[in-house]
């Protein structure tokens, strides 16, 4: 193996450029005190870059790891480009240190990416970046931006405790893949968004971020779109955190619709906070007993969670039809008028508050008829508080009525 066995200060430019290393690279510890360039170098054996300083640019831009790649406690105390670097094993950057910009532009993790407890002291660039196994961002700390625009994680993606101080943007990121047997979990339990994070057109494709004591302080950003979270009736498995036990996907689901329904209300976001209450009413019932779902069934069949007109005004126009048999046989005529007065009893008894049928029918209109008919009207008018409440939930949510 090509090896340094003890730190060594590099004096003039580390230049590897386009260099193929055949055998295993062990630079532990070393200290490049000018630019080290591996641009499009080639690792075909592990890279041990363990502890090792960069006090000058680091520029790993196309390079491939074709082996390991160790990172482990690596200082980069000026500007470190991993652009379009390709690491097909594992790429170990624990405890790294990133004084400057770092850029992992469209970089390739194949294997897993291990960024636990990093820092990023200035701008971090993940645009693009492929994360092919799981991708590990706990306790990492971003103090400027954090940029995922379009990064694609295909299994989880973990930043479990990461502390982001500056704007974080997930535009367009990916997590999970269509079709595939893979699941992708994003875990962003007891993190701290100090600023903007934005997740504007980001693809949820089979499981809802876990959010669990993630605290927003400023704006949250969301697609409301259908598109663009997951199915209902998942019926996979969460893992919540790191060494956490397995949590129901139903039941993170609900957490999560909850926590972000929170913060957008808070924000002023009547339209995607009702999206998201849609949601996690579905997944509260999915959740208990039976007896415990019902509830929240019938509020989504009846009014869509307090966002449709047509449910409840269709059920109001059933409602009027469907006596209309029963007091035509009470009334045991079948002129028009006869058609007319039953017609006119079932509307009064929908709207029974308006007085109608004290107005029309009189007080002692309904001493004598058949006691089937003093229960339907009774039924209707019970029946159509709920639907009236239900149509005037959705009026004033369709019309932002505050």
């Amino acid at each position: 193996p090509v090896k340094t066995a003890w730190a060594k200060p590099h004096t003039q430019s580390f230049g590897y450029s386009q260099i193929q290393f055949c055998n295993i690279l062990v630079l532990e510890r070393y200290i490049f005190t000018k630019t080290a360039n591996f641009s499009s170098a080639t690792f075909t054996q592990d890279a041990d870059f363990y502890r090792a300083t960069f006090t000058q640019t680091a520029n790993f831009s196309s390079a491939t790891f074709t082996q390991d790649a160790d990172f482990y406690r690596a200082t980069f105390t000026q500007t470190a480009d991993f652009s379009s670097a390709t690491f097909t094993q594992g790429a170990d950057f624990y405890r790294a240190t990133f004084t400057q910009n770092a850029n992992f532009n469209s970089a390739t993790f194949t294997q897993y990416a291990f960024f636990f407890s990093a820092t990023f002291t200035q701008y971090v660039n993940f645009s693009s970046a492929a994360f092919t196994q799981n991708a590990n961002f706990n306790s990492a700390t971003f103090t400027q931006g954090a940029f995922f625009l379009s990064a694609i994680f295909t299994q989880n993606a973990d930043f479990y405790s990461a502390t982001f101080d500056g704007p974080a943007k997930f535009v367009a990121a990916r997590f999970g893949v269509r079709d595939a047997t893979e699941t992708c979990v994003p875990i962003f339990t007891e993190a701290a968004f100090a600023r903007l994070v934005s997740f504007r057109a980001a693809d949820f494709i089979t499981h809802y971020p876990v959010l669990e004591g993630t605290e927003f302080r400023e704006t949250v950003v969301v697609t409301a779109k259908s598109i663009h979270w997951p199915k209902a009736g998942q019926p996979l498995l969460d893992q919540a955190a790191e060494g956490a036990k397995q949590v129901p996907t139903k039941e993170v689901a609900k957490e999560s619709c909850a926590t972000l329904r929170h913060a957008l209300g808070k924000q002023g976001m009547p339209e995607e906070e009702h999206f998201f209450f849609t949601r996690e009413m579905h997944h509260a019932g999915q959740i208990g007993s039976w007896f415990q779902r019902l509830p929240y069934r019938l509020f989504g069949w009846v009014s869509g969670y307090g966002g449709s007109i047509e449910r409840p005004a269709l059920g109001l126009f059933w409602l009027f039809l469907t006596p209309l048999g029963v007091y035509l046989a009470a009334l045991r005529e079948t002129s028009l008028a006869t058609f007319g007065k039953a017609m006119a009893l079932s509307f009064a008894s929908i709207f029974k508050f308006l007085g109608f049928q004290r107005t029309y029918f009189g007080i002692d209109a309904f001493q004598n008829v058949d006691i089937i008919v003093q229960m339907l009207t009774a039924t209707q008018t019970v029946l159509s508080f709920i639907l009236l409440f239900f149509l005037g939930l959705g009026l004033r949510t369709r019309f932002r009525l505050r």
